[in-house]
Protein backbone atom coordinates (compact mmCIF):
# COMPACT_ATOMS: atom_id res chain seq x y z
CA UNK A 1 0.00 0.00 0.00
CA UNK A 2 2.72 2.62 1.08
CA UNK A 3 4.23 1.91 -2.55
CA UNK A 4 0.79 2.62 -4.25
CA UNK A 5 1.36 6.28 -2.06
CA UNK A 6 4.98 6.45 -3.12
CA UNK A 7 3.79 6.68 -6.84
CA UNK A 8 1.00 8.57 -6.82
CA UNK A 9 3.34 11.35 -4.86
CA UNK A 10 5.70 10.81 -7.53
CA UNK A 11 2.87 11.46 -10.26
CA UNK A 12 1.82 14.69 -8.73
CA UNK A 13 5.05 15.50 -8.27
CA UNK A 14 5.82 15.40 -12.18
CA UNK A 15 2.65 16.73 -12.90
CA UNK A 16 3.48 19.96 -11.05
CA UNK A 17 6.96 20.17 -12.51
CA UNK A 18 5.72 19.44 -16.07
CA UNK A 19 2.38 22.16 -15.83
CA UNK A 20 2.45 24.23 -12.20
CA UNK A 21 -0.88 25.68 -13.25
CA UNK A 22 -2.40 21.79 -13.06
CA UNK A 23 -3.97 22.09 -9.82
CA UNK A 24 -4.97 17.93 -9.50
CA UNK A 25 -1.37 17.72 -9.40
CA UNK A 26 -0.78 19.81 -6.48
CA UNK A 27 -3.86 17.77 -4.68
CA UNK A 28 -2.63 14.47 -6.01
CA UNK A 29 0.94 14.97 -4.28
CA UNK A 30 -0.59 16.46 -1.39
CA UNK A 31 -3.13 13.54 -0.96
CA UNK A 32 -0.50 11.07 -0.99
CA UNK A 33 1.87 12.81 1.35
CA UNK A 34 -0.89 12.70 3.92
CA UNK A 35 -1.79 8.71 3.62
CA UNK A 36 2.46 8.39 4.27
CA UNK A 37 2.25 10.78 7.45
CA UNK A 38 3.98 12.97 5.84
CA UNK A 39 2.46 15.88 6.83
CA UNK A 40 4.58 18.64 7.04
CA UNK A 41 5.70 17.76 3.26
CA UNK A 42 2.06 17.98 2.55
CA UNK A 43 1.95 21.43 3.97
CA UNK A 44 4.66 22.42 2.13
CA UNK A 45 2.77 20.89 -1.43
CA UNK A 46 -0.32 23.15 -0.86
CA UNK A 47 2.05 26.31 0.23
CA UNK A 48 3.10 25.83 -3.16
CA UNK A 49 -0.39 25.43 -4.68
CA UNK A 50 -1.24 28.52 -2.67
CA UNK A 51 1.52 30.98 -4.27
CA UNK A 52 -0.04 29.55 -7.60
CA UNK A 53 -3.40 31.32 -6.81
CA UNK A 54 -5.22 27.89 -5.80
CA UNK A 55 -5.55 28.89 -2.79
CA UNK A 56 -9.47 29.28 -3.09
CA UNK A 57 -9.28 25.69 -4.11
CA UNK A 58 -12.05 23.46 -2.61
CA UNK A 59 -10.25 20.38 -2.67
CA UNK A 60 -6.90 21.82 -1.52
CA UNK A 61 -8.86 23.42 1.59
CA UNK A 62 -10.29 20.42 3.11
CA UNK A 63 -6.69 19.13 2.46
CA UNK A 64 -5.80 21.94 4.20
CA UNK A 65 -7.83 21.27 7.31
CA UNK A 66 -6.77 17.65 7.37
CA UNK A 67 -2.78 18.23 7.45
CA UNK A 68 -1.95 21.50 8.79
CA UNK A 69 -2.63 21.21 12.59
CA UNK A 70 -0.38 17.82 12.37
CA UNK A 71 1.94 19.50 10.56
CA UNK A 72 2.36 22.12 13.08
CA UNK A 73 2.73 19.73 16.22
CA UNK A 74 5.04 17.24 13.73
CA UNK A 75 7.53 20.09 13.37
CA UNK A 76 7.08 21.55 17.02
CA UNK A 77 8.18 17.83 17.77
CA UNK A 78 11.04 17.82 15.52
CA UNK A 79 12.44 21.15 16.46
CA UNK A 80 12.44 20.47 20.41
CA UNK A 81 14.52 17.30 19.46
CA UNK A 82 17.30 19.29 17.73
CA UNK A 83 19.96 20.79 19.37
CA UNK A 84 19.86 24.01 20.99
CA UNK A 85 22.14 25.89 18.30
CA UNK A 86 19.57 25.03 15.39
CA UNK A 87 16.61 25.37 17.83
CA UNK A 88 17.52 29.07 17.96
CA UNK A 89 17.61 28.54 13.76
CA UNK A 90 14.37 27.45 13.76
CA UNK A 91 12.74 29.60 16.09
CA UNK A 92 14.33 33.00 14.34
CA UNK A 93 12.77 31.43 10.14
CA UNK A 94 9.88 31.23 12.30
CA UNK A 95 10.18 34.97 13.72
CA UNK A 96 11.43 35.96 9.53
CA UNK A 97 8.15 34.24 8.10
CA UNK A 98 5.63 36.95 10.81
CA UNK A 99 7.43 39.57 9.63
CA UNK A 100 9.36 39.95 12.70
CA UNK A 101 12.89 41.20 11.59
CA UNK A 102 14.63 41.95 14.80
CA UNK A 103 13.10 39.21 17.24
CA UNK A 104 13.98 36.77 14.10
CA UNK A 105 18.21 38.51 14.15
CA UNK A 106 18.21 37.88 18.02
CA UNK A 107 17.59 34.16 17.57
CA UNK A 108 19.91 33.84 14.53
CA UNK A 109 22.58 35.48 16.64
CA UNK A 110 22.17 33.09 19.46
CA UNK A 111 22.59 30.20 17.11
CA UNK A 112 25.97 32.16 15.87
CA UNK A 113 27.15 32.37 19.36
CA UNK A 114 26.54 28.44 19.75
CA UNK A 115 28.28 27.33 16.59
CA UNK A 116 31.57 25.68 16.41
CA UNK A 117 33.60 27.66 13.33
CA UNK A 118 35.24 24.32 11.89
CA UNK A 119 32.13 22.25 12.90
CA UNK A 120 29.31 24.36 11.58
CA UNK A 121 30.47 25.48 8.29
CA UNK A 122 27.14 24.92 6.61
CA UNK A 123 24.80 26.17 9.55
CA UNK A 124 27.05 29.07 9.72
CA UNK A 125 26.09 30.23 6.03
CA UNK A 126 22.96 29.56 6.31
CA UNK A 127 22.23 31.71 9.49
CA UNK A 128 24.46 34.35 7.55
CA UNK A 129 22.73 34.28 4.74
CA UNK A 130 19.13 34.46 6.61
CA UNK A 131 20.25 37.79 8.75
CA UNK A 132 20.98 39.52 5.28
CA UNK A 133 17.97 38.55 3.95
CA UNK A 134 16.46 40.00 7.29
CA UNK A 135 18.15 43.42 6.85
CA UNK A 136 17.48 42.93 3.16
CA UNK A 137 13.83 43.15 4.18
CA UNK A 138 14.56 46.27 6.21
CA UNK A 139 16.77 48.26 3.35
CA UNK A 140 19.65 48.28 5.34
CA UNK A 141 22.12 47.20 2.73
CA UNK A 142 25.12 47.74 4.65
CA UNK A 143 24.45 45.07 6.65
CA UNK A 144 23.18 42.89 3.88
CA UNK A 145 26.59 43.22 2.78
CA UNK A 146 28.22 42.62 5.97
CA UNK A 147 26.23 39.24 6.99
CA UNK A 148 26.28 38.21 3.10
CA UNK A 149 30.17 38.45 3.50
CA UNK A 150 30.41 36.42 6.47
CA UNK A 151 28.86 34.22 4.70
CA UNK A 152 31.11 34.00 1.50
CA UNK A 153 34.34 33.80 4.20
CA UNK A 154 32.91 30.20 4.86
CA UNK A 155 31.96 29.39 1.11
CA UNK A 156 33.47 31.48 -1.20
CA UNK A 157 31.09 30.61 -3.98
CA UNK A 158 28.06 29.90 -1.49
CA UNK A 159 24.95 31.54 -4.87
CA UNK A 160 22.48 32.73 -2.20
CA UNK A 161 25.18 34.58 -0.40
CA UNK A 162 26.50 36.18 -3.32
CA UNK A 163 23.01 37.50 -5.06
CA UNK A 164 21.95 38.82 -1.74
CA UNK A 165 25.24 41.11 -1.40
CA UNK A 166 24.99 41.68 -5.21
CA UNK A 167 21.11 42.73 -4.38
CA UNK A 168 22.62 45.32 -2.09
CA UNK A 169 25.36 46.54 -3.90
CA UNK A 170 22.64 47.29 -6.63
CA UNK A 171 20.67 49.17 -3.91
CA UNK A 172 23.55 51.27 -3.29
CA UNK A 173 23.87 51.76 -6.67
CA UNK A 174 27.37 50.16 -7.01
CA UNK A 175 26.88 48.53 -9.97
CA UNK A 176 30.07 47.18 -10.79
CA UNK A 177 30.24 45.26 -7.71
CA UNK A 178 26.79 43.95 -8.08
CA UNK A 179 27.47 42.35 -11.41
CA UNK A 180 30.93 40.93 -10.37
CA UNK A 181 29.18 38.48 -7.84
CA UNK A 182 26.35 37.75 -9.86
CA UNK A 183 29.03 36.78 -12.61
CA UNK A 184 30.58 34.34 -9.90
CA UNK A 185 27.01 33.29 -9.47
CA UNK A 186 27.01 32.34 -13.29
CA UNK A 187 29.98 30.38 -13.48
CA UNK A 188 28.29 27.94 -11.47
CA UNK A 189 25.05 27.94 -12.14
CA UNK A 190 24.67 29.34 -15.81
CA UNK A 191 21.07 28.72 -16.25
CA UNK A 192 19.92 30.67 -13.56
CA UNK A 193 16.88 32.83 -14.25
CA UNK A 194 17.30 35.09 -11.80
CA UNK A 195 21.01 35.73 -12.10
CA UNK A 196 20.64 36.07 -15.62
CA UNK A 197 17.95 38.90 -15.69
CA UNK A 198 20.25 40.71 -12.75
CA UNK A 199 23.54 40.55 -15.22
CA UNK A 200 21.33 42.12 -17.94
CA UNK A 201 19.96 44.46 -15.71
CA UNK A 202 23.69 45.44 -14.38
CA UNK A 203 25.49 45.41 -17.60
CA UNK A 204 23.23 48.06 -19.20
CA UNK A 205 23.55 50.23 -15.41
CA UNK A 206 27.31 49.70 -15.45
CA UNK A 207 26.72 51.14 -19.57
CA UNK A 208 25.23 53.97 -18.69
CA UNK A 209 27.53 55.07 -16.16
CA UNK A 210 30.08 54.90 -18.96
CA UNK A 211 28.49 56.74 -20.96
CA UNK A 212 27.92 58.99 -17.97
CA UNK A 213 30.85 59.86 -17.44
CA UNK A 214 32.59 59.38 -21.07
CA UNK A 215 29.97 63.07 -21.29
CA UNK A 216 31.78 64.61 -18.70
CA UNK A 217 34.71 65.04 -20.73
Amino acid sequence: MTKQYDKAYADGLSAMKVNPEYVKGYHRACQALIKLNRNCDALDVLEKAYKRGFRSNKDLVKLDGLVREKAKAEKEKKEASLPPKEQFKAKGNKEFKNGNYEKALEYYQRCLDLCDEKKDVKLLVSVYCNRAICYQQQSNFQLVIQESSKALEYDPNNAKALLRRSSAFEGMEKYRLALQDVRKVLLRYPTLAVANKAQHRLSNAVRRLKKAKAGQY
